[in-house]
């Protein structure tokens, strides 16, 4: 074996070292243009935050917070805004949000699209004017999804929210095992077509917007006594807004939505309570004194042990529960796949009273919309 020249050993350490330097400083030059990058990014990412809020105060809202975070290094863009809030100011008096904290997460290839998380305390209120009127949530989980237009407004919101506590004003709290929603806003529409032409064209309706919802899990509060009981295992429901909501106080803006002829359009609902199972479809709008009124065609089992479960609360009277059970009974089928027994009827909401087909089964309480 021929012996390795040890003249030549120098030079090739020599050559090693140069090149692990050489590839150090590229790492280190690669890692200060990341760096550097990454914090110009957080700037563009707290600008737009600030953007955003001065979009929003020039329509009519309040948007505050006490201090913003920026963190995230190396891979992502967050901003944790502390004690956040929202008020709508014009036309007072408006609705009103109060978080402890939200944690935003951006990517700048989609500007338009943020993921947040807000767990913790948070108060909603449907009149600023009147905070203890609003109602407490606590979560132990809320994460989502907010998408905007260019514009800056609203066009989507995903939530999903977990363990959380709601607690009315002046009321005992209940629970949501899980809540899971999205809420689609369509932007406005083309202008009305204008002189001869509007008065020839069919009168059509603005589509504003669509909700996806399923609580899942919902135990009401500890002090009430419902027939059905205190489970509710799930609730869901899709609903599309038909006419928008004008911006205005919010018992004037349900009086001009509803004038002119303002729908919620109820494609799909599922309630399983107890024994009773219930799916559906239908259309709910207010009359003139902003009570609900509602048609659909629903899909119903339990409901024998329902009527009895509502009499036995004192929830309808002995003879009501009698007759309810008689006709309900006689419109019964099995299904084909097997099952229990259902009815399919129309459920409607007329004069503060619930109908199941002709029968009037419950007196529901009056609803008091806040403002004059």
């Amino acid at each position: 074996m021929q012996a390795e020249d040890p003249s030549r050993q120098p030079a090739a350490t020599g050559r090693g070292r140069r090149r692990a330097v050489g590839a150090l400083a590229g790492l280190a030059l690669v890692a200060g243009g990341w760096g550097a990058g990454w914090y110009h990014v957080a700037g563009v990412f707290r600008d737009g935050i600030e953007r955003w809020a001065e979009t929003r105060r020039a329509a009519g809202l309040s948007v505050g917070w006490t201090a913003v975070e920026m963190g995230g290094f190396p891979l992502r863009w967050m901003a944790r805004l502390n004690a956040p809030a929202l008020t709508r100011i014009r036309p007072a008096p408006g609705w009103f949000w109060r978080g402890e904290t939200v944690t935003l997460s951006w990517r700048p290839w989609a500007p338009r699209t943020v993921s947040f998380a807000a767990p913790g305390a948070h108060r909603v209120g449907a009149d600023a004017s009147r905070p203890e009127t609003a109602l407490a949530v606590s979560a132990a989980s809320a994460t989502g999804q907010i998408e905007t237009g260019d514009d800056g407004a609203l066009r989507l919101l995903a939530v999903a929210i977990g363990g959380a506590t709601v607690t009315p004003a002046g009321a005992q709290p209940m629970h949501v095992a899980r809540l899971d929603a999205t809420l689609s806003a369509f932007p406005p529409g083309p202008p009305a077509i204008p002189g001869d032409a509007a008065r020839d064209a069919p009168p059509s309706h603005e589509t504003a917007g669509r909700l996806d919802a399923t609580v899942t899990g919902l135990t009401l509060p500890a002090d009430e006594r419902p027939a059905l009981g205190h489970s509710i295992a799930r609730v869901a429901l899709t609903a599309v807004l038909v006419e928008r909501l004008p911006t205005a106080p919010l018992r004037e803006a349900l009086a001009a939505w509803a004038a002119k002829g303002g729908t919620v359009e109820i494609e799909g609902l599922a309630v399983d309570w107890g024994k009773l199972a219930v799916r559906g479809d239908g259309t709910l709008a207010l009359d003139a004194a902003l009570q609900p009124v509602a048609s659909s065609s629903v899909r119903i089992s339990g409901y024998n042990e329902t009527v009895d479960a509502l009499a036995a609360a004192g929830a309808i009277r002995p003879r009501a529960a009698f007759m309810a059970k008689v006709v309900l009974g006689a419109m019964g089928t099995t299904p084909v796949d097997g099952g229990p027994a259902e009815i399919q009827v129309p459920l409607t909401v007329q004069d503060g009273r619930l109908f199941v087909g002709p029968v009037v089964l419950l007196q529901l309480p009056r609803i008091a919309w806040p403002g004059r």
